[in-house]
């Protein structure tokens, strides 16, 4: 059978339908009929004797008994002689249900009692007769004086015995002999009878029209063939229910009708002749109740453990008060029980309607919104085909919103935003916590399976301030909710488990995660404030979520970076979410390694990162560093790569999976500024540099397969910082690089093995090598000098591009000139003082490598007549400021 429906925000159902169960309860294994119980007899509906109706009616015999009956009430008879027929009388008026039943006392041994039913006018409407017992049943036919007639029906008429008469008319007053058992039911309660041979007690209640009546009879003893029945009769006199089964029997129905309402119990065997003791139990709603003492029900505690106890037979009535649209959380869920032991919870509304109905083999849940704001009322019973097996249950309610109560050595509280809580779940058991989230807070909820059956399924379930429902998910060892919230105030989330029985049993962790609000890490857990640049180290246990957080304000670019270090399952998925300070998620990424997510603060505040797993069933585990990346002074972990870089130097570094390297220089407001970030070694690595003003402006963002620059005008003075990453397609390539800066005008140092320096007129040689490699020369000019630099390939790679920037003492790009194997730049020196020259190769991915000579000519010479300045594309390689990072990674050069 089918519980669920696995999308979001879905509910229990179950096949069986609450009209199944006003019509009787034959589905589960209950026998009924049209109001009058199995005739035992019918063949002998004709028989007639010797002596005559009209001569017994007389009196005129010696010993026959005449007399009227009192309703309800027993009275005692002898047929003492042969043939002899006892006379009994009562009016009834038409419509009402009449129950007329006879049990033998003693008698010889083929004594058999028999009742005929004549009406008004003398037509003999009932005609029944048994070895021991018999019961006529039928609505009056007319309004008069009905007359019973009794003798006994052996062959010959002739049999002798003492006999009890019983004899209904309903609706109306009636009397319970002394000794006997019947009279006003409390709701609630359980009230005991004992039926003797052929005895019929009478019980009564009033309900208001709606109202929900629930009828429940259990044998606690009896004979082999005591068969407990029961019939409910309404203030007009119809059967509204009848029910009966081996030990214990049924009936549910809502009142047609204003009125009294009466319950006539007996038993269905064969010859109504079964004896035994039963208990009877009334639960209607809506209606005040009464548990009778050792029983158990009563008004209920949210989110409390309530235990109770089912007899044959039994119901127990719980009640708590909710509010329209309050969201309901009904758990039953068996703690010991005989084989058959089915729990079964029905949940009645104010006005009386069955708004849930469900049961299971070992648990059962319901979950709805309150219709109306009142009293509800819950009824437990088993479910199984005779209604009639016995064990102990839990029933847990959770309501919400209001206040929680947790049961001793139970689970479940008020929780702190990032802390992780374990807890445990037994057969059918609900675990409910609360939280409070501003509208709009982003609540990132998670659940992981810690040990457990092997159905246990953790199931989570998110409530709003109102009762709706707005996160409801489940896995087989995993569960995820993320939203926003739409409302302020208190949040209530339920654990248990989504199995097709409810029923299976495990430990689990629930992690709760919110954008605002103080933030908290369990011991031994992983979160908290994330270092600016380090590697915030962690490890995803099954369900797990770690909360990081950082700060940051409005415009500012960030980048948060996740890498896998190792993986504990094959499936393991890093993944991060970066939520803004309103909530808003700014940034949602995963990948089979490694993940990236590069943004602008859009509002100053405390931003929040989310770490988990994004494989299938959000439960695969493994070990991981986060690095956020963000405007301010940071820290280079120890063993890894980055800090201060010089100008002109080469740095080295490696990238690990979903690293982040970061390198920070000084520059002066005007400065060039020209990066290069090169691979040497690597696995699907591709370099990806970017460049960060002072204030926090994204300057330069671009990558490629093997070399990435950047070239820029430094738009103010200040602390510049430099990221270098992978951007291939996982963002979980690795490898080594060379990072070079070459700023001008400023000193700059040449790394040993490398070339560049101070020059004059006159030839140099050098080599651009692999790794993205930038040379950078000097020249001192006096201004309005002319000044002629060339740079010839010697040799090189096919693709080998002579590449050569001038820089001028105030940083302004004067010269900038490629070619495919000679490039010239050609000027008057538009100031005095230090030039700054940049040599590298302009092929399509900077990557080519050769050898060249550099020519400089006219440093410090006068002015030439005739000279042709020659500069190139000055604006060619300067990067444009990006208002945003170019998050489709769109090559920037």
């Amino acid at each position: 059978m089918t519980h669920r429906q696995s999308i979001f925000g879905s509910t229990f159902t179950r096949p069986l339908s609450y009209a199944a169960a006003l019509a009787g309860l034959v589905a589960l294994g209950a026998c009924s009929d049209n109001g009058i119980a199995p005739t035992p007899r019918p063949e002998q509906t004709t028989k007639t004797q010797a002596v005559t109706a009209g001569e017994r009616a007389s009196g005129t015999s010696a010993g026959i008994a005449t007399g009227s009956l009192s309703n309800g009430a027993n009275v005692t008879g002898s047929i003492a002689a042969a043939g002899q027929v006892d006379t009994w009388t009562f009016s009834a008026t038409q419509g009402q249900y009449l129950e007329v039943a006879i049990g033998e006392v003693s008698g010889t041994a083929d004594f058999t009692p028999w009742i005929r039913l004549q009406d008004p006018n003398g037509a003999t409407i009932g005609n029944q007769w048994n070895a021991g017992a018999a019961q006529i049943a039928l609505n009056a036919p007319l309004t008069g004086t009905y007359t019973v007639l009794v003798a006994t029906a052996d062959n010959g008429n002739d049999a002798t015995g003492t006999y009890t008469l019983m004899a209904a008319w309903l609706p109306g007053s009636y009397s319970v002999s002394p000794g006997d058992q019947g009279g006003a039911m409390a709701n609630g309660s359980n009230h005991s009878g004992s039926l003797t041979v052929g005895d019929v007690d009478v019980w009564s209640f009033s309900a208001a029209q709606g109202d929900y009546i629930s009828l429940a009879i259990g044998e606690s003893a009896g004979s082999t063939d005591f068969n407990p029945w029961i019939r409910l009769i309404g203030p007009n006199g119809s059967v509204v229910g009848n029910q009966w089964n081996a030990a214990a029997a049924q009936i549910a129905v809502n009142a047609a009708s204003t009125g009294t309402y009466t319950v006539l119990v007996s038993t269905a065997d064969a010859g109504n002749d079964g004896t035994g003791t039963y208990n009877l139990t009334l639960a209607m709603n809506p209606g005040p109740i009464t548990i009778s003492p050792g029983d158990q029900g009563g008004a209920m505690t949210n989110g409390a453990n309530h235990t109770g106890s089912i007899f044959v037979g039994d119901t127990d009535a719980w009640t708590f008060t909710a509010n329209q649209g309050d969201y309901i959380g009904l758990a039953v869920g068996e703690v010991t029980g005989s084989a058959g032991f089915t729990p079964w919870i029905r949940l009645v509304s104010p006005n009386g309607t069955v708004i849930g109905n469900q049961w299971n083999a070992a648990a059962a849940q319901i979950a709805t919104n309150a219709p109306l704001t009142g009293t509800y009322m819950v009824i437990v019973s088993t479910a199984d085909a005779g209604n009639d097996d016995t064990g102990d249950y839990n029933l847990t309610l959770t309501r919400a919103p209001a206040a929680l109560t947790t049961s001793p050595g139970d689970q479940g509280s008020a929780m702190t935003n990032g802390l992780t809580y374990t807890g445990t779940i037994f057969v059918g058991d609900l675990d409910s916590y609360t939280f409070n989230a501003n509208q709009g807070d982003y609540i990132g909820l998670a659940a992981g399976e810690i040990t457990g059956s092997a159905g246990f399924t953790p199931w989570i379930r998110l409530i709003s301030p109102n009762g709706t429902l707005i996160g409801n998910q489940w896995n087989a060892a995993a569960a995820q909710i993320g939203t926003n919230a739409p409302l302020s105030g208190t949040y209530t989330v339920i654990v248990s488990t989504a199995d097709a029985g409810n029923d299976d049993t495990g430990d689990y962790r629930l992690t709760l995660a919110r954008s605002s609000g103080t933030l908290q890490t369990s011991p031994g857990d992983e979160g908290g404030p994330a270092t600016n640049g380090g590697n915030n180290l962690g490890s995803i246990s099954v369900g797990d979520i770690d909360v990081f957080t950082f700060t940051t304000n409005v415009g500012l670019p960030f980048a948060v970076n996740i890498g896998e270090t190792a993986a504990s399952s094959p499936d393991f998925t890093p993944w991060i979410r970066v939520i803004a300070p309103n909530g808003v998620v700014v940034g949602n990424a995963w990948n089979v390694a490694a993940a990236q997510i590069s943004v602008f603060a859009k509002v100053s505040g405390v931003y929040t990162v989310i770490v988990s797993t994004a494989d299938g069933g959000n439960d695969a585990t493994g070990n991981y560093q986060l690095i956020v990346q963000r405007g301010g002074a940071f820290v280079t972990p120890p063993g890894d790569d980055g800090g201060a870089i010089a100008n002109g130097a080469v740095q080295s570094g490696t990238i690990t999976v979903g690293d982040i390297d970061r390198w920070t220089f000084q520059a002066n407001q005007g400065d060039y500024l020209a990066l290069s970030a090169g691979e040497l070694s690597g696995s699907d690595f591709s370099p990806w540099i970017r460049l960060v003003s002072p204030s926090g402006k994204l300057l330069g963002n671009t990558w490629n397969s093997v070399v990435a620059q950047i070239n820029a005008a430094a738009p103010e003075t200040g602390n510049y910082t430099v990221a270098i990453a992978s951007a291939d397609g996982g963002n979980d390539g690795t490898g080594t690089y060379n990072l070079t800066l070459a700023k001008g005008p400023g000193a700059f140092v040449v790394q040993p093995g490398d070339q560049g320096g101070a020059i004059s007129n006159g030839v140099q040689n050098g080599a651009i090598a692999a790794g993205g490699d930038l040379d950078m020369w000097s020249v001192t000019a006096t201004q309005g000098s002319p000044l002629s630099l060339t740079v010839t390939e010697t040799s090189g790679t096919p693709d080998y591009t002579p590449w050569i920037r001038l820089v001028s003492p105030t940083g302004a790009l004067v010269g900038n000139a490629w070619n495919a194997s000679s490039a010239a730049v050609n000027l008057t020196a538009p100031v005095t003082g230090t030039y700054t020259i940049v040599l590298g190769t302009a092929d399509g991915g900077n990557d080519a490598t050769g050898s060249y000579t550099l020519s400089v000519s006219g440093v410090n010479m006068a002015p030439r007549s005739g000279f042709v300045e020659s500069v190139g594309d000055l604006q060619a390689f300067l990067t444009p400021t990006p208002t945003s990072y170019d998050l489709d990674r769109q090559r920037i050069r």
